[in-house]
């Protein structure tokens, strides 16, 4: 048998904990992710930025004549303030989106209006104008980034 020589018991001590430790700073990365996509949500909204094919003549027309917003995908601020985020039991993944149980004034899922603008709806004649898959596309770099950030730091703060 041989014998192990260095500084074994500091190795021993660092890894104590770790798992605890990689395990908060990976529900806090999910947390500031989840954060993320959402404020990139609201802002997409907000700026009109992701080449949406143009509302239609007579549907404009409508949302002008009941004073409503003339912007895509807003006729209130409803949808806007119906994206949220949910974190999971463990905290380590994140629903992004609008929530099922949700309901707007009129008692409508705004789910159902997210839905049909994210893909279309040829029985309605509406254009698909999709708003979550682009937006997921663009952070997931960011994504990604938040979490080997988070392992790193644990990884640099482990030893002495």
């Amino acid at each position: 048998m041989s014998e192990m020589n260095g500084p074994w018991k500091n190795l021993e001590q660092d890894l104590n904990g770790f798992g605890l430790k990689l395990t908060s700073r990976l529900q806090l990365a999910t947390l500031q992710n989840a954060e993320l996509v959402r404020k990139v949500l609201v802002k997409h909204l907000q700026n009109q930025d992701l080449s949406w094919k143009p509302l239609n003549p007579e549907y404009l027309a409508s949302k002008k004549r009941r004073h409503l917003s003339t912007a895509t995908l807003i006729a209130t601020s409803q949808l806007m303030q119906s994206i949220t985020t949910e974190l999971a039991g463990d905290r380590l993944s994140a629903f992004v989106g609008v929530l099922r149980s949700g309901k707007r004034k009129d008692g409508e899922p705004p789910v159902l209006i997210a839905e049909i603008h994210e893909f279309g709806s040829h029985a309605r004649n509406i254009t698909a104008r999709p708003l979550f898959r682009p937006t997921f596309k663009e952070v997931q770099p960011d994504v990604e980034r938040g979490y080997k950030k988070a392992i790193r730091e644990t990884l640099e703060n482990t030893g002495h």
